[in-house]
């Protein structure tokens, strides 16, 4: 019997150092050569042509008193209060994020295109809306041919982000 007792207190001995403390069989893969088939095409620019209209009038708005941000993770501007949420925050990119220079977030931007409109992407808005409700100034911005500065900074202002944008006024000068 005590011989059973050993040999079975050995084979614990050596489950226990072969899987690790929690039984993870899981092995770090070290060989690169694993992933050389997986392809990538380059990306050239983080936003879309219509994106990148909306952040050259954001740059107007903002000058150098804020920094804008493309393409953010949701994750990082709320932190879901629920384990099954994180997974979908980190899978919905924001479009814009403006910050101060310590990086402290003033208000958030979503541009609205085409594909706003069709059910999956209206889920992944509603989604969105609900999380950022309430934590940050929220502006969607739908997609226009030309984005006026003036219109962009008093919708900010609206959301509770007043962006110290002062219009440039064209003064007459009599001659």
């Amino acid at each position: 019997m005590d011989y059973v007792i050993a040999l079975l207190l050995i084979a614990l001995i050596v489950a226990a150092i072969k899987y690790g403390k929690n039984g993870n069989t899981n092995k770090v893969i070290k060989d690169s050569s694993t992933y050389t088939n997986i392809e990538h095409l380059k990306q050239g620019y983080l936003t879309s042509k219509n994106e990148q209209k909306l952040f050259q009038a954001l740059r107007v708005v903002l000058g150098d008193r804020y920094m804008i941000h493309c393409q953010t993770s949701l994750i990082a501007l709320t932190k879901p209060t629920l384990k099954e949420h994180r997974s979908k925050a980190y899978n919905k990119p924001i479009d814009f994020v403006i910050t101060d220079w310590k990086t402290e977030i003033k208000a958030v931007i979503e541009l609205d295109d085409s594909s706003h409109k069709n059910q999956t992407r209206y889920q992944r808005d509603q989604y969105v809306n609900h999380a950022l409700l309430g934590i940050h100034p929220f502006l969607r911005v739908e997609t226009q041919n030309f984005y006026s500065p003036e219109k962009i900074a008093e919708a900010l202002k609206e959301k509770g982000f007043d962006t110290g944008y002062i219009e440039k006024k064209t003064i007459a000068v009599e001659s």
